[in-house]
C-alpha cells in the first residue's frame, strides 16, 4: 500500500521510521507487528517502546495507510487521536500478520499522488499541486476560489505554521465556530501560538464593547419596508449604504452629501439625478439610529480605528467578499507588523450586498502601501471538490455569461472551475407543470438531501404551496448551505426581465470559448452594480447542489436557458421516491439551528418530527416563581416536594433553607452538622424517580416521549435528554443523543452546559466521577466568552487557566460560597488539586496538577496582577485564597450578564430568622441546626454580597 504522512509529524527526527515505512509498504504486518487498538486505527511497533499510529483508507478503489503519530514510550494516553482515558493493554490485542484480516470502509475525497503529506482538519485531507503551492507561500497572501475550492482549509493549515498572537476574523459566527472545531479537531495544540477565533463583532468587542446594538440588515429592511416601500429597490439602498456612503472610505465615517454628488458614475448604484433623493433617505437613517440607540457597523468600524491597537503578529480573514472596505482596514491596523496577512474570498459569491470588489481590495493596499510588501500576492483555485463535473459545467457557463455581459471586473474574478469530484451528477430542466411539481414534490418532500432554493425572500411563500419540504430557502439563507440535490424554483421566471437585460447582447457562440479580461469599456455603464445580485445568485444557487439540480422554471423558453445550453424542458420526470429517516431529520433541525436557519428548523419539528408541547409544566421563570409562592407562603404540600426536588438537582441552597424553615423534613435532612448541602441519599431517589430510563440499555420509554415531545425537549427540572443523560451519566445514551442530532450548546435551568453540568457532579456526587471518563471526548470544549475592563476575549479549552475556570465557576456558589460565609476562605490550589483528581485525565494534563503551578496561575491571572498576559479573571481574598474576579461579564446565549448574576446568585442569598428560644419544636435535630445557622447568618450574608457584586454599582441583584 501507498503510505501518506501526516504534515505536523517530524519523521526525520524518529528512529527507525524509515524501516518501518518499507514493511508497511510492502503490505509486511507481520514484521511491523500491525495491532488494531480502536476502529479503523492501528499501531506497528518501531522498538521496544515507541510506536506508530496509523490509520487504512481508500480513495478510487486504492488503498492507503495514513501515518498519524509517534506515541514515544507507549503515550497511549498522550495521542491526539486516541481517548486519553481509556486504558489499552497491547498484550491482549493480537498481532495483524496479513493485510487480508484488514477492511478499509472509510474514503477519502482526493489523494495527489505527487504529495506524500496530507493534513488533518476533522477528516484527512490531501491537497492538490495548486493547493501544496500556496501552502507553502508566507504571507501577505489572498487566496480566491469557488465555494469547495479548499480556500478556509489552506487557511487554517497556514495558521499552524505561525506563531505568536494571530487573529482569524470572518462576517459570520457560524463559520468562526466551525472553522474553530476544525482547527482543533482531535485535540490539536501548538503552544507556539495562541489563535483568536472572532466573527467581525467579537473583534470590534474585543477593541471595545459598543454602548449601543448594532443594526443588521433585518433592521433596515423593516425599517425601509416602513418608511420608503415604494421608493428605490430596498437591496440596492442597503448596497449604497454599505458600500458607497459608508464603507468605502477609511478617511471619513461617511460621505458627505457634497462629497456623495461628486462621485464618479462608476462609483455609485444610483444615477447623478437620483443621489439627492438617496442621500436624504440616508439622513433619515442614521437620525432613526441615534433614536432607537442603534450603530451602523461600518460607521462604528471608523470610530474604532481611533482605538484599535497594533496586538496581532498574524490576521487571518475569511470570506473577506462580505467585509468592506473600512472594515477590512480595521482589521489590518490591528497587525503589529504591516502586511503579515491572510485572506480568501470569492466575489462570484457575493449575494449580501456591500459593493465589493477585488478592485477595491487592491486600491486599499495601494492607498496604504504599509499595509502589504509590494509583492504579488493573490493566488487563485481552479479546483472543486464539492460539485459534481455536471454541475460545475453549468456553473462554469454562468461565469462566462457575467464575463461576456459585464466584461472583467478583476484579474481576481477571472478564472473559470474545474471538477475534481468522482460523479458526473446531473442538471435536470423542467417544465413548471402541475403534474411534475406535484411528482417532484411527492417523491422529494420527505427527504433531508433535497433542499429548494428561490431568488428573494417573499418567494418562499409561494413555493411552499408547491414543496411541503421544510427546507426551503431564499438566496442569503442559501449562502453558506450545501445540499446533495437542490430544486432551483422559478429562480428566472420571477426575475425574467432582469435575466433579460443580462443576457442582451450575448450570443451561444460568445460563451464557446474561455474568459476573455476586458473591462466594460462604457464608464456611465452600471449594470453590473445593478445586475450583479442576479448573476451571483444564480452562480450561488447552483453551487449549492453537490450531485444534481432539478431547475423549474414557469418562462422555460427564456434565452438564459438557450446561452446555458439547457434548450428544452423535460415534460416528465425520472426520479425514484426519496426518504429520510426521523433521526436523519432531527440531524438536519439541529444543523440548520446551529447555522442560524431557525424558521426551517421549526417547520422541521413541526411538519416531519411533529413534536407536541409537553404535558408537564417545565420550572423556569414564571412558574418556577409561582411554585416558590405555592410552596413557601401557602405552605402546599405538594408544591413543597415539588420545589425540593428541583433545589436538590440543581443544588440551590436558598430553597432548601427556606424549605427547612417551614418545616419541610426532607430539607432538614440534607444538611450536615457544617451547614452544608449533602444530598446524595436524596438524589438517589431522585435518580430512581425521575431518571430510572437513562439508567437502563434500551430506553423504549424514553425514546416514545423523545419522538413525541422532541430530541430537545425539556423535563419537569428544564433538562433536555441530553442534560439528563450526562445528570445521570448515562455515556452511551448520551451518545446515542449527539449522534440523532441532540443540541449540545443549550444551558439547563441555572445556565450550565452538559459540559459544567457533568463537572458540578463529578465533584459533589462521589459516586459519579467514574462514569465521567466514558463522557470526556464526547462533552464538547466550547470557548467562554468573556469581557473584563469592556474588551471581549475567548478563553480557549487547551487554554491552561480554561478548566480553572470552569472548576470555579460551577463551584463558587456551592463550596466557594461555603468556604467564604464559614472561613472567610475561598478557592486555593488545594482544592483545586481536588477538583482535578476526580476529573478524567484528558481534561487537565497530569504535568500541570501541582499546587505551584495551579497556585502560580491564579497569581498571573489575578486582577491586581502586572503580567502583560494576565487575564484578570480572579480576585485575590488572602494568600493563596481566590474567587472569580466579580468584574467578569459573561456572554450567556448571545447577551452580556455579570459573572455571578450568571449563576444565578439567588441561590445562596437566603437569610433565616432568628431563632426564638421560647419558641417549640420537636424536630431536635433541626431546633439545633437552627442554633448554628444564627451565628453563621450573623457574619455571611452581606460580606459575601458585598464581596461578588454590590461593592460593583450593584452589579448582582438580590
Amino acid at each position: 500500500m501507498d503510505v501518506l504522512i501526516y504534515n505536523e509529524l517530524e519523521t526525520e527526527k524518529i528512529s527507525g521510521f524509515g524501516k518501518l515505512i518499507d514493511y508497511l509498504k510492502q503490505d509486511d504486518f507481520k514484521s511491523a507487528e500491525v495491532k488494531k487498538i480502536q476502529p479503523n486505527l492501528y499501531r506497528a511497533k518501531l522498538n521496544r517502546s515507541d510506536r506508530i499510529l496509523f490509520s487504512i483508507y481508500q480513495y478510487q478503489n486504492k488503498n492507503y495507510i495514513l501515518i498519524l503519530e509517534y506515541l514515544k514510550k507507549h503515550d497511549y494516553q498522550g495521542s491526539r487521536f486516541l481517548n486519553a482515558d481509556i486504558e489499552i493493554n497491547e498484550d491482549l490485542i493480537p498481532v495483524i500478520e496479513s493485510v487480508e484480516e484488514i477492511q478499509a470502509d472509510e474514503k477519502m475525497v482526493y489523494v495527489n499522488s505527487n504529495n506524500p503529506q496530507f493534513v488533518y482538519l476533522n477528516k484527512f485531507i490531501s491537497f492538490d499541486d495548486v493547493q501544496q503551492y500556496i501552502y507553502k507561500q508566507y504571507p501577505p497572501l489572498v487566496i480566491i476560489g469557488s465555494a469547495g475550492s479548499g480556500k478556509t482549509a489552506i487557511l487554517l493549515e497556514k495558521i499552524k505554521q505561525l506563531e505568536g498572537q494571530i487573529l482569524y476574523v470572518t462576517l459570520s459566527s457560524f463559520l468562526v465556530k466551525n472553522s474553530r472545531e476544525l482547527y482543533y479537531s482531535e485535540h490539536y495544540y501548538n503552544d507556539k501560538q495562541l489563535v483568536d477565533f472572532y466573527s467581525y463583532q467579537d473583534f470590534l468587542e474585543s477593541i471595545a464593547v459598543p454602548q449601543q446594538n448594532i443594526a443588521d440588515i433585518d433592521y433596515f429592511m423593516s425599517w425601509y419596508k416602513e418608511n420608503y416601500k415604494h421608493k428605490f429597490s430596498a437591496h440596492s439602498i442597503y448596497e449604497e449604504f454599505k458600500g458607497v456612503l459608508t464603507g468605502a472610505m477609511t478617511d471619513q465615517a461617511y460621505l458627505s452629501e457634497q462629497g456623495y454628488l461628486a462621485l464618479g458614475v462608476k462609483q455609485s448604484i444610483f444615477h447623478v439625478d437620483e443621489r439627492a433623493e438617496v442621500y436624504a433617505i440616508f439622513k433619515h437613517y442614521l437620525h432613526d439610529l441615534e433614536k432607537q440607540n442603534l450603530a451602523d457597523l461600518n460607521i462604528l468600524s471608523y470610530e474604532y480605528l481611533s482605538k484599535v491597537k497594533p496586538s496581532y503578529d498574524f490576521v487571518v480573514i475569511d470570506e473577506v467578499q462580505d467585509i468592506t472596505a473600512i472594515q477590512l482596514y480595521l482589521i489590518l491596523n490591528s497587525l503589529s507588523q504591516k502586511g503579515l496577512f491572510l485572506m480568501c474570498g470569492d466575489a462570484n459569491q457575493i449575494v449580501h450586498p456591500n459593493f465589493f470588489s477585488w478592485a477595491k481590495v487592491k486600491s486599499l493596499f495601494h492607498r496604504h502601501e504599509e499595509l502589504h510588501h509590494g509583492a504579488e500576492i493573490t493566488h487563485i483555485l481552479q479546483h472543486n471538490y464539492r460539485n459534481a463535473q455536471r454541475i460545475t459545467e453549468i456553473s462554469n457557463r454562468v461565469l462566462l455569461l457575467k464575463n461576456a455581459r459585464f466584461g472583467s471586473i478583476d484579474k481576481e474574478s477571472h478564472y473559470l472551475v474545474q471538477s475534481n469530484a468522482e460523479i458526473q451528477g446531473g442538471v435536470y430542466f423542467l417544465k413548471n407543470r402541475p403534474e411534475i411539481l406535484h411528482e417532484l414534490d411527492k417523491k422529494t418532500s420527505v427527504s433531508t438531501q433535497f433542499a429548494v432554493v428561490v431568488m428573494h425572500e417573499e418567494q418562499k411563500k409561494m413555493a411552499q404551496r408547491v414543496f411541503k419540504t421544510p427546507l426551503v430557502f431564499a438566496i442569503q439563507e442559501a449562502k453558506g448551505l450545501e445540499y446533495q440535490n437542490i430544486i432551483l424554483y422559478n429562480f428566472i421566471s420571477q426575475s425574467a426581465v432582469h435575466f433579460s437585460e443580462i443576457c442582451s447582447d450575448v450570443s451561444v457562440q460568445d460563451l464557446q470559448h474561455d474568459f476573455t479580461y476586458a473591462r466594460n469599456k462604457d464608464k456611465a455603464d452600471k449594470s453590473l452594480e445593478i445586475y450583479k445580485f442576479y448573476i451571483n445568485a444564480l452562480y450561488v444557487g447552483l453551487t449549492r447542489a453537490m450531485s444534481n439540480i432539478y431547475w423549474v422554471e414557469q418562462q422555460d423558453q427564456h434565452k438564459i436557458f438557450q446561452l446555458l445550453g439547457m434548450d428544452q424542458a423535460a415534460q416528465s420526470l425520472d426520479l425514484a421516491d426519496q426518504q429520510s429517516s426521523l433521526k436523519e431529520w432531527q440531524k438536519e433541525a439541529q444543523k440548520l439551528e446551529l447555522q442560524g436557519k431557525k424558521e426551517q428548523a421549526e417547520r422541521i419539528r413541526r411538519e416531519i418530527l411533529k413534536e407536541e408541547i409537553p404535558n408537564w409544566v417545565v420550572l423556569k421563570d414564571s412558574e418556577l416563581k409561582h411554585l416558590e409562592h405555592k410552596a413557601l407562603i401557602e405552605k402546599d404540600k405538594k408544591a413543597q416536594l415539588a420545589l425540593f426536588e428541583y433545589a436538590v438537582i440543581y443544588q440551590h441552597q436558598a430553597y432548601l433553607v427556606q424549605l427547612a424553615e417551614v418545616g419541610f423534613k426532607p430539607a432538614i435532612s440534607v444538611f450536615n452538622e457544617r451547614w452544608q448541602v449533602r444530598a446524595q441519599k436524596a438524589e438517589q431517589g431522585l435518580l430512581s424517580k425521575y431518571y430510572m430510563n437513562y439508567q437502563v440499555k434500551h430506553p423504549t420509554a424514553l425514546l416514545k416521549k423523545i419522538e413525541k415531545f422532541g430530541i430537545n425537549h425539556r423535563n419537569e427540572f428544564n433538562q433536555t435528554p441530553l442534560m439528563a443523560a450526562v445528570w445521570a451519566g448515562n455515556r452511551d445514551f448520551y451518545q446515542q443523543l449527539l449522534q440523532d442530532g441532540a443540541d449540545a450548546d443549550v444551558l439547563d435551568g441555572q445556565n450550565l452546559n452538559v459540559l459544567q453540568i457533568a463537572l458540578q457532579r463529578a465533584i459533589t456526587q462521589p459516586k459519579y466521577a467514574p462514569n465521567l471518563v466514558g463522557f470526556a471526548a464526547l462533552l464538547p470544549q466550547d470557548s467562554i466568552v468573556l469581557q473584563i475592563h469592556q474588551r471581549l476575549f475567548k478563553l480557549e479549552s487547551h487554554q491552561p487557566e480554561y478548566m480553572i475556570f470552569q472548576l470555579m465557576y460551577v463551584m463558587s456558589l456551592i463550596d466557594g460560597y461555603q468556604r467564604y460565609a464559614r472561613w472567610e476562605k475561598a478557592f486555593d490550589s488545594a482544592l483545586l488539586l481536588d477538583y482535578l483528581s476526580l476529573l478524567p485525565k484528558s481534561f487537565y494534563e497530569l504535568k500541570r496538577q501541582k499546587r505551584t503551578y495551579i497556585s502560580a496561575l491564579l497569581s498571573k491571572n489575578e486582577v491586581e496582577s502586572i503580567d502583560k498576559y494576565s487575564k484578570y479573571l480572579f480576585k485575590r481574598l488572602a494568600r493563596g485564597q481566590y474567587v472569580l474576579n466579580p468584574e467578569l461579564v459573561i456572554k450567556v446565549n448571545g447577551e452580556w450578564h455579570p459573572i455571578y448574576q450568571s449563576m444565578n446568585v439567588q441561590r445562596v442569598d437566603f437569610y433565616m430568622d432568628e431563632y426564638d428560644e421560647n419558641e417549640p419544636t420537636a424536630d431536635l435535630h433541626w431546633e439545633a441546626t437552627r442554633k448554628r445557622v444564627n451565628q453563621f447568618n450573623r457574619n455571611r450574608s452581606s460580606s459575601f454580597f458585598d464581596l461578588i457584586g454590590r461593592a460593583y454599582n450593584d452589579k448582582i441583584e438580590t
